[in-house]
């Protein structure tokens, strides 16, 4: 049984950003109208279910009476928005409102940004990263890796097991958007702005994607030769601005346009949300971590980046909610990298450091960057070839991805490797979708990894599917 993990948050930046408070940033220093805009504004949680019939509409109603304005509702997950004045009487304003119709928990609204913009990341490290990973796919090592048990890399991808490659898989990247346009997604990539989403402050609502991380993880998920899923449809949402800041009620519309589109389809729709940020987290509750597990409960796989601040994960949100399968970075050399944060709320390690992706400052362009960031995209780009090859892939919950990737797969650092198991062509074993490895869907939450899970080595294939 998973620990109940704490659940309040103070700051968050992008996981690429290595989590990095001790690192001055122009983010941090220039977006002072996201500050202005999240002033006196709180995020309830609602009772679940209340985002139907008259329910939302009393709490709204609620929120004016104490004079609360700008009131926004995120239907899907049961939670809403809204700015309101400071209480009297030396309330603060969770204790003022959580009283009123339907609320079960209420957060102050908070800043989210990155802390390396585009234009200060170096490439500089390119050609000693080429010299370092010899035997790669053009650089692609982290595709390499994926695909067999252990080193030296065989300078191939094979994803054979999975001839759909993703198709028919929504992956959902919620980030700074990302350069649609790009040669790595061949028209499967779309970028949009959270529709409901604040874009207060002046900040513009153009879903064009000017910091470069969204488009370097969309790369990593789904791209023709950057990509683990190279058919899987890439729907970016713009959650961030091009200075890489925003705040958490931007990210909150963004996850509940993943869960409504889920919700309109739940039986046909095989959606993966991919998450590369998050924060450090503070008290027993968070908005972030029951937005995460509320949009799971309904069918979304949340992919989560572990964060970058070399300490325990549980110690960050989303990355210790519940649903979330959190990933951490490894590095060419099989280790756990430096940066990355590990602990019980890890699920699985994936390559992150020197990861060769889409650059968004052109159509055509290549760059390396480093980072959780760019470990949960690859993981991201499992669980889209997963689903798409599984007759039940639409079925699936988050517990039962979790069991399909940890087990069976190889080891690296004291963690279940997210592993593309290849060779079904030459090796006998059941396909993914014969019906031989149905996985039944149960309400019940998943275990957190254990030092018995990670040692087990059992049989590749048949311990994969069945």
């Amino acid at each position: 049984m998973a620990p109940v993990r704490s659940r309040r948050v103070a700051a968050v930046s992008v996981a690429a950003a290595l989590y990095a408070a001790s690192r001055p940033t122009a983010a941090a220093a220039a977006d002072f109208s996201v500050q202005q805009d999240i002033l006196h504004v709180q995020l309830l949680a609602l009772k679940k279910g209340c985002g139907s019939g008259g329910c939302m509409d009393e709490t709204a109603t609620a929120l004016r009476d104490v004079g609360c304005e700008s009131i926004k509702g995120f239907p899907t997950l049961s939670m809403m928005r809204a700015r309101c004045p400071p209480p009297e009487g030396g309330l603060s304003a969770q204790a003022d409102l959580s009283s009123l119709p339907n609320v079960v928990a209420v957060v102050d609204d908070f800043v989210v940004e990155t802390s390396v913009p585009i234009n200060e990341v170096s490439d500089l490290d390119e050609a000693a990263t080429r010299q370092v990973i010899t035997g790669g796919i053009r650089g692609y090592w982290g595709l390499d890796r994926i695909d067999q048990r252990a080193l030296p890399l065989d300078g191939s991808y094979t994803y054979d097991c999975f001839p759909s490659a993703g198709a028919g898989v929504d992956v959902f990247v919620l980030d700074t958007g990302c350069r649609s346009s790009h040669e790595q997604f061949a028209g499967r990539a779309s970028s949009v702005f959270a529709s409901s989403a604040s874009a207060g402050g002046g900040r513009s609502r153009n879903a064009a994607d000017g910091n470069g991380h969204g488009t370097h993880c969309a790369g990593t998920v789904g791209g023709v030769e950057s990509g683990v899923a190279k058919a899987a449809t890439l729907r970016c949402i713009k959650v961030l601005s091009d200075r890489g800041s925003g705040s958490f009620s931007d990210i909150l519309a963004g996850i509940e346009e993943v869960a409504a589109f889920k919700a309109a389809a739940p039986t046909t729709r095989k959606v993966v949300m991919s998450m590369s940020l998050g924060g450090r987290a503070r008290g027993r509750r968070s908005a972030e971590d029951t937005a995460v597990d509320r949009a799971a409960e309904l069918g979304v796989i949340p992919v989560v980046a572990a964060g970058n601040s070399a300490i325990d994960a549980c110690s960050f949100t989303p990355a210790r909610a519940d649903s979330a399968i959190t990933v951490a970075n490894g590095d060419y050399n099989d280790a756990v990298a430096r940066s990355s944060n590990t602990g019980e709320c890890v699920d699985v390690i994936a390559p992150g450091t020197q990861i060769l992706s889409a650059d968004a400052r052109s159509d055509t362009g290549l760059r390396f960057l480093s980072g959780t960031s760019m470990a949960a995209p690859h993981v991201s780009g499992i669980v889209a070839l997963l689903l798409g090859d599984r007759a039940d892939g639409a079925s699936l919950k988050s517990t039962d991805v979790k069991r399909l990737l940890t087990r069976g797969a190889p080891v690296v650092g004291g963690y279940a490797l997210g592993y593309v198991a290849g060779g079904c062509r030459t090796k006998p074993g059941p396909t993914p979708d014969n019906g031989r490895d149905t996985v039944p869907v149960t309400p019940t939450p998943s275990p957190s990894p254990t030092p018995e899970r990670r040692s087990r080595l059992p049989s590749w294939w048949l311990d994969l599917f069945q």
